[in-house]
Parts: C-alpha cells; structure tokens; sequence
C-alpha cells in the first residue's frame, strides 16, 4: 500500500504543478489582452486629438481670414484707416457677435464630446471655457 499511496502522492503533485501553469497561462493571457485594449484605447485617443486638433486649426484660420476680410472692409469704410473709433469698435463688436461666437460654442461642443470620451475634463471646466471664450449669454 505504500507504493500505492507514493504514487497517489505523485499524481497529486502533478496535478498541483499543472494547476499552477493551468493558472499562469490564464493569467498571462488575461494581461496580453488587458495590453491589446489599453493599447487600441491609447490609438484611438491620440487620432481623435489629431482631429480636433486639425478642426480646431481650421476654426482658427476662418476666424483669421474673417478678421482679415473685417479690418479690409473698415478700411474701405474709413477711407484707408482703422482707428479706435466707436464706429470701428461697434463693428468689431458686431463681428464678434455673428461670427465668433458660433465658432467658439462649436469648439466647446467638441472639447465637451472629447471629454466625454477621454474623462479628462469635467462638463463644468468646458462650460467655462465657452462661457470665457464665447461668451453663451451675450
């Protein structure tokens, strides 16, 4: 019976070792794919960067080309120059208002949808930023 009881002894042991690597082959899969997700989720964050960078880019350069096209017309209007006049700032003003504001309440829908997405920001450091820079109320 001792030898019986040796090689159930045996067998008990192997079937430990085999649990053990049972378990260790799980656990080096699980974090592979734990690797894979956070890597795919990294990607997927960086290309929405480059893509509100890229709108937000845009947004600057139609905002530059209308301010261009403004100062051109108030210099057609003032007979060559631009001065701080209360006629120049009521139309900048006016500019401002028609123009900018959308701009920046479209930034601030895209900033407040990435942050959603990242969980960098919260609604209210985004609502400040258009409330600041686009002024939603005015």
């Amino acid at each position: 019976m001792e030898d019986g009881e040796m090689g159930l002894n045996q067998v008990q042991h192997v079937c430990q070792k085999f649990q053990i690597l049972e378990d260790q082959t799980v656990a080096h899969v699980l974090q592979e794919q734990e690797i894979h997700q956070h890597l795919a989720t990294n990607k997927l964050k960086t290309q929405r960067v480059r893509q509100n960078l890229q709108v937000a880019r845009r947004l600057q350069e139609e905002e530059d080309e209308r301010s261009r096209q403004l100062t051109q017309r108030l210099c057609k209007h003032t007979g060559g120059e631009v001065t701080g006049s209360e006629d120049t700032r009521r139309v900048q003003g006016e500019w401002d208002n028609r123009h900018r504001q959308p701009a920046y309440r479209e930034a601030g829908s895209r900033l407040r949808c990435f942050a959603s997405e990242t969980g960098q920001h919260s609604d209210k450091e985004t609502t400040d930023f258009v409330a600041v820079k686009g002024g939603e109320g005015n």
